[in-house]
Parts: structure tokens; sequence; C-alpha cells
């Protein structure tokens, strides 16, 4: 059924080529979307939010304010915050009593960190690894990001539209968001596995550590899978077994099949939250090769990382610790929407300093959200002659494609 709705939807949106392409356009994973979180910082109302999350969380949660626990985190998320983009944050830090290998964060300061975290983490490199990626999600806004996407909207417009008042309209809006949910989601976790490297590569820890994380909470996953594998097999036989001796139609068979039943439904959804099309993370081999990578050129053993994510990570990095007031005064105006200003000031900066190639990648995001198309790919190119980025060649390739669609229109 789920194939259908797939391929329904691809049929209704005039191909999945087109329908990956307007979901990218409405996805906040450009660099100045993260550019303007690191420069903005948390706002008031993002932790008033928070306040009101962490009142829910307290009430599920036992909190452990036990010395021995404590006196290791907290000095740990210190010296992170150190190096942060937002030095100044006052962080709440609360240890949870579950022994899963995790951490969180829900937007403010607020900081979750499980007691099984803790009580795995072999190193205070391992943890603060950890620490600092869940730092990287508050400083980049990842949570406020997610909450003020008009993604859903805008996709149940276009939806609609194209379906009118058809009775699977609902259905295959449902399908959109599962697939393009885990999308958005695994962009944000690339962004601070990044982010998070340097912060702990800055603040004197282990940097590749965190590869040692995901190495053991791969294994950690694997045991549950095997765990969950073995239970299933348990209850079906002995559904089985109790059919066999009191019949298929006795209360106990029921009972019992229906038993199995829901832990084969529980399984089945797990196992599809696993797959690489619904799940919420990127797979752990490609986050240990980013980490180990990203570790080598910050210890100065190896080229810039050719991953996307990290190239843009660094690019407003690279910006922000500069000193380039024309080009931030353009960003700024390009951020508020005040599109006209902003590109004469980076014409300006680009006649100023003919290789500025942000000034160049900002002009074509600029000239690709007004449809300008030609002139987007001009500005990528020439940007790429004075730094090569493999984040701009895949806006190129996707130009390029929209270009040669017979509906677009060349400007």
């Amino acid at each position: 059924m789920r194939k259908l709705i797939a391929y329904s939807l691809c049929f209704v949106l005039t191909g999945c080529a087109s329908l990956a392409t307007q979901m990218k356009t409405q996805l906040d994973i450009h660099p100045m979307a993260l550019q303007t979180e690191l420069v903005n910082g948390i706002s008031p109302n993002q932790f008033r939010q928070a306040e009101q999350a962490d009142e829910l969380i307290l009430s599920e949660y036992t909190i452990v304010t036990t010395d021995r626990l404590y006196s290791r985190v907290y000095p740990l998320v210190l010296q992170l915050i150190e190096v942060s983009h937002n030095p100044t944050m006052t962080p709440v830090v609360r240890i949870l009593e579950d022994e899963s290998l995790n951490a969180f964060v829900t937007g403010g300061a607020f900081i979750y960190v499980n007691t099984g975290l803790i009580q795995e983490s072999e190193s205070d490199d391992i943890l603060a690894g950890v620490l600092a990626h869940e730092l990287a999600h508050l400083n980049a806004g990842h949570n406020p990001r997610s909450q003020r996407r008009s993604l859903w909207t805008n996709l149940a417009a276009l939806v609609a539209g194209r379906v009118a008042q058809s009775d699977s309209a609902k259905e295959v809006i449902n399908t959109v968001r599962a697939l393009a949910e885990p999308a958005y989601s695994r962009e944000h976790e690339r962004e601070a596995d990044v982010l998070g490297v340097i912060y702990a590569h800055r603040a004197g820890f282990n940097s590749s550590a965190l590869a040692s994380f995901f190495i053991k909470t791969a294994q950690y996953e694997k045991e549950m899978q095997l765990k969950a594998e073995q239970a299933l097999k348990e209850s079906y036989y002995a559904a089985q077994d109790i059919c066999r001796r009191s019949g298929t139609t006795s209360e106990k068979c029921k009972k019992y099949s229906q038993a199995y039943t829901e832990k084969k439904q529980r399984y089945e959804s797990m196992e599809l939250a696993r797959s690489p099309l619904f799940r919420s993370h990127p797979i752990d081999s490609e986050r240990i090769e980013l980490i180990h990578s990203l570790h080598a050129y910050l210890n100065n053993e190896g080229p810039i990382p050719q991953n996307p994510t990290a190239q843009k990570v660094l690019s407003v990095l690279d910006f922000l610790e500069s000193d380039k007031p024309v080009l931030k005064e353009a960003i700024k105006l390009h951020n508020e929407g005040y599109l006209d200003q902003a590109e004469r000031l980076y014409l300006d900066v680009l006649k100023t300093d003919p290789t500025q190639s942000q000034a160049a990648f900002n002009l074509g995001d600029l000239y690709a959200n007004k449809g300008w198309i030609q002139a987007a790919i001009e500005n990528y190119e020439y940007g790429l002659k004075y730094e090569d980025r493999s984040d701009i060649r895949i806006k190129i390739d996707e130009l390029y494609k929209k270009l040669r669609s017979p509906s677009h229109n060349i400007r």
C-alpha cells in the first residue's frame, strides 16, 4: 500500500524529481539559515518554549542529582560553551534516569543527558563529543527551525491543488511528510556532527571520539534488534503451540495470536524506521567517516572533507569569524528579505574583490530563489573558480535539470 501511495504521489506531483526539488526549496538547510541562527542566538521565546517542554520531561523522567554524575557532566558543558557561538549561555543540565545511550535538547538552554550515556562513556572525550553535538543543535537553532517551517502547509496546498477533492489527499500528504521530514532531520544531524566536532576540537578534546560513540550505539542497536527478533520468534512459537493444543477457535489461541500480531507490527515499524528512506539520522558509517575526515582536517593531517554539509558549515564559520563588514551587511539584508539591496551590496563586494566566492555563491542563492536560473548558475560557476565546493556543484546540477524541464521559462 505504501509503495502504491508513493507512486501515486510522484504521478500527482508531476514526477519524483519535481517533488524532490520542491522539497529541497522548502527545507531550511542552506548556509544562510545556519548562519542566521549562529549569529542571533537563543531568543526569549525559544527559552520559554523550552521551559514548557522541560515541565513535561520532569513529569515523565526521574531526575538524578548525584554529585558524582553531575560533577562529571556540568564542567564539560561549560568548557564546550566557552568555545561555542553562544559563550554567554547559562545551561540547564538535567541528568535523566534512563539506561539508553542518549542525550538530547529541546531548545533554549536545556540539555538532557541519560545515565546510560554517562556510564557507558569510557572517556570524557566521548562524553564531550556527544555533549558538543547537542550544544551544536542548540546554537544552530535546529529545534526552532524545525518548529517554524511552513513545509507541511505549503506541501498540503500543493497537493490539494493537484489532487483537488480526492479522498486520498490526506493520505498523500502524510506520505509526503513521512518522506521529507527524515531528510530534513538528517541534514540537521549532519550540521550538528560537524559543528560538534569543531567545538570539541576547540575545547581541547579528541574530536574523533564521537566516532566511538556511534560505533557503540550501532552495536547497541544491533543487540536490541536481535532481542526483538528473538522475542518475536518466541511469541510466534508460543502462539503456534497454544493453538495446536487448545484449538484455533479457543480464546487462549486468539489471545496469543493477537500478542504475536502486535509484536510483529512493532518489529516491522522498528525495521521501517531503520530504513534509509525513513530514518531520522544519517547512517552510522557515513557519520563515522565524516568525523574522522573532519578530525584530520582540523589537526592539519588531511584536506577539507568533501562532504557537502562539512563544506557548508566550514564556509559559514569562515565567514562569521572574518572581518567582512560589507558582505555581512549584504547577508543581513538578504536574510531580512531586502533582496534588491542585498544584490547591490554583493555586486559591490565582487567589484572590490573579484575573488570573493561567498558573495558569488550568495548571489546564486538569491537568483535561484527568484527563479532566475541562468543567472544563478553563472554566479555559482564563477564562485567555483576561486573555491571548489561540492555542495555548490550539487546546486548547479539541480538547476541544470530544472532548465531542461519543458515547463521552465529561462531568465
